[in-house]
Formats: structure tokens, sequence, C-alpha cells
């Protein structure tokens, strides 16, 4: 095991390069996934043979002596809108240890120098992980008692990949997603943020205007009505939709505000920006992902096109009169509706049992004999006696379920009568 700060590369380190859980090699297009063939050691970047470069890091704010930030509105790798830009903020993927080691992660996936990466201790909340890989805050977490590996890439990651190695080299975020999705299977994308960033003078709402419509239960997130918020107007306040646990939040802030904080300058030197951020987890990440990479539509219009599907604003306690300016935000965008197919529910699983693996067959056979009178008169009554029989209580409670599935709320009293009473 390397020492703790230790530079990681060597010949005889613990990582190994090993190829694994990738799919066959296809042919791409210029817009499509890339295939990485290396044609140099310990290269920066290695896409389509393009040879190492040297880079530094860009100066941060610790210089700034006046005059306005602006964001990069007009980077390649955003999409942009009438003021607006979408970008991540967040993507964490899990890798199966059994497939990858963290030198093909590094050099295949990320197409950085794996000699870049330090080695030091590091935990990640919910998981066993004890180590990490680090540079420029791009983290890779592993442990003795995981079976994968975890990527972590933060906003300040994300935007320091975006700057060294995706804009110099003509890439986008969606080219560098084709590559993982394109030519690998053994792993899964845990969480993703995305960002629709408002940079007009005058933006299309604040969280302060749309606290307003969620304190009055205006709004609509899927099903949910839950909201919450943290901060104020004078240090930023952030509105959140969905509780913490689901798999899916929205949070709206003003980003001008946290960034003013953040640098400890005043607000009048960065340009007005509100934030509206979707995060997803889980599978609801993976599929994100993936229906986006299957799609023609940029990054920002997707996203759009998705909060059309769940989120809805209403300016009327009816429900009847869709909030104007978050119309006007989502614009013309198509709503996209991403559907994961759930586990089979209790009744589902007994229901397929008794058909392909129970005593489906025993009971066509059973009426088949019944039908053509070939049964004796003690077979008869056993078989009559199958109207009278009654459900037990977990059974009676599946089917009370898919009543109200199906708004049969009227034979719920049916199903309470015919339920098994257990001594």
């Amino acid at each position: 095991m390397l020492t703790r700060g230790q530079k990681i590369g060597s010949a005889n380190s613990e990582f190994s390069a090993e190829p694994g859980g990738r799919k066959p090699k296809m042919s791409v297009d210029a817009d499509g996934p890339f295939l990485t063939d290396r044609v140099c050691s310990n290269t920066t970047l290695c896409k389509l043979g393009v040879p190492s470069k040297k880079f530094s890091i860009t100066k941060g704010f610790g210089d700034f002596k006046g005059g306005k930030i602006r964001q990069k509105v007009e980077s390649k790798s955003m999409a942009k809108n009438e003021h607006l830009r979408s970008v991540f903020d967040w993507i964490q993927i899990q890798f199966d240890k059994t497939e990858f080691s963290p030198k093909e992660i590094i050099e295949d996936i990320l197409f950085l120098d794996f000699d870049l990466f330090i080695e030091n201790k590091g935990s990640l909340k919910y998981y066993n992980y004890d180590s990490q890989l680090h540079y420029g805050n791009i983290r890779i977490y592993y442990g003795s008692k995981e079976s994968s590996y975890m990527l972590v890439m933060s906003g300040q990651a994300l935007e320091f990949y975006r700057d060294m190695v995706l804009d110099p080299n003509s890439l986008s975020e969606k080219q560098f997603l084709n590559n993982l999705y394109y030519n690998y299977i053994h792993f899964s994308v845990r969480r993703i943020d995305i960002a629709i960033d408002d940079f007009n003078e005058t933006p299309y709402f604040t969280p302060n205007q749309l606290l307003k419509i969620c304190q009055k239960k205006r709004f609509l997130y899927g099903k949910s009505t839950y909201y919450n918020t943290y901060g104020d107007e004078t240090i930023g306040q952030t509105l959140y939709l969905r509780k913490p646990n689901d798999d899916e939040r929205l949070r709206i802030y003003d980003k001008r505000l946290e960034q003013a904080e953040k640098l400890g300058i005043s607000k009048r030197y960065i340009e007005n920006w509100i934030r509206t951020e979707l995060e997803l987890r889980k599978e609801k990440a993976h599929y994100f992902i993936q229906e986006w990479l299957h799609s023609e539509i940029d990054l920002l219009n997707f996203t759009k096109g998705y909060l059309k599907e769940k989120v809805r604003f209403y300016s009327d306690s009816h429900f009847s009169k869709p909030l104007r300016s978050w119309e006007k935000f989502l614009g013309h965008s198509k709503p996209v509706s991403i559907i994961i197919s759930k586990p089979k529910t209790e009744l589902e699983q007994k229901l397929e049992w008794f058909t392909y693996k129970g005593s489906g067959a025993i009971l066509k056979a059973y009426k088949f004999l019944y039908d053509n009178n070939l049964l004796h008169e003690y077979e008869k009554s056993n078989y009559l006696a199958l109207n009278n029989m009654e459900y037990p209580p977990d059974l009676a409670s599946g089917l009370i379920e898919r009543a109200i599935l199906f708004k049969r709320e009227d034979l719920i009293p049916t199903i309470k009568e015919n339920i098994k009473r257990r001594n």
C-alpha cells in the first residue's frame, strides 16, 4: 500500500489497469461516443490519439481587483437559451471493483494522467470507503470493505474538468458520458445535479416569489406538495421541493448572493444569477443520463422538458391557471417522461408464480374434468368449494391495493368479508 500523500503511478502499485466491464469496441462518428487509443504513456489527455499536453490550473478569484465577474455562458460544453445555461453540478458514478481498476477509470474514462492523482484517507457518507485518490477536486473512493469504486465530481471538480479537459479539446459532457455508457457495462450513475442558470437582468422568478406560491400550496412536484426553505433574502434563500430522502429534489436559490458571500465581495460585482437545480439519485440519475444520451435534445431543453412533466406552479387555488413565469422559463421544451420499471408487487409475484410455476395447469385440468363430467362426486364437491374459499390477510391486502388502483373501491367490503380469520 502506498503511503499517505504519495503520488500514484508506480509499476508496483496495488492498482493495475486490467480492462474490465468493457463492451465490444464499435465504430463511431464525430458526434457520438469515442474510443481512447493511447499513443503515449502517462498522458494527460487521450482522446482519439491527441498527444498529451501540459496545463496549469487557472487562477481563481484570489486576485480579483474589481470589474464584474461574468459566468462562462459562451462555453461550448454548456447549453444556452435566452441567457440560460444548463450544466452538471455533481456527477457520482459507482464502478464494479471486479471489472474496473482506478487506473482504467482515470485514464480511459476521465482521460487524465494516473500520475497526477494522490492517495489519501477519505470517507463517503453511507459507504464503507476509507481511502481516496484525488486530483483537482476529482475523487475516487475505495476500501477493502466495499466491492466498488466511487467517482465523485463536485461542482468545483466539474468546472476544473471542463476547463482543463473538455473545452480545450472541443469535447462536451455528452461525449464524456457517451464514452462511458457505450463502451462499459458494470457501472451505475448514483447521483447527478443539473443546474439551469438564469443570467437575465430581470430573472424569470426568484426563490422568494416561488416560495409565496408554495406557501399557498399552489404547486405540485409529481404528487408531492412538500417544500422547505433555508436562509433568507439577505444571505441567500434556498427553496427546496420534495423531502431530503427522496430520489429527486429541486432547489432554487440566488447563486449571486452565494458567490458574493463565498468570495467576500459585494454582489454588485457579480452578474444576476438565479439557479434552478435538479438533483436525481440512484436509478433516476442513471436512466436520466441514458435517456438524454439517446435523445437529440441538448441538456438545457431536456432538463426543462423533465421539469415540465414533473413540476407545476399555479397562480390560483383551483390549479387551473399555470404560473406564467414558470411557463415562460420552461418555454417550448417538449415534456420528457422517464419511466423506470418498478419491482413486481407481492400480488403480481403470486399471480405469476401460480401461472408459470404453481397450480395453474392443475386448475385448468380440474375445470376440464368438471365441465366434461369426469369427476367423482366428492371431487365435484371439492371443486365447487373453491368458490367459498377465503383470502389470507396478506393476499386480501394485495387485492384491496389492486381495487384502489383500478378505482374499484366499491369492491373493498366484499374483499374484507372473505378474509380468512386465523385462530
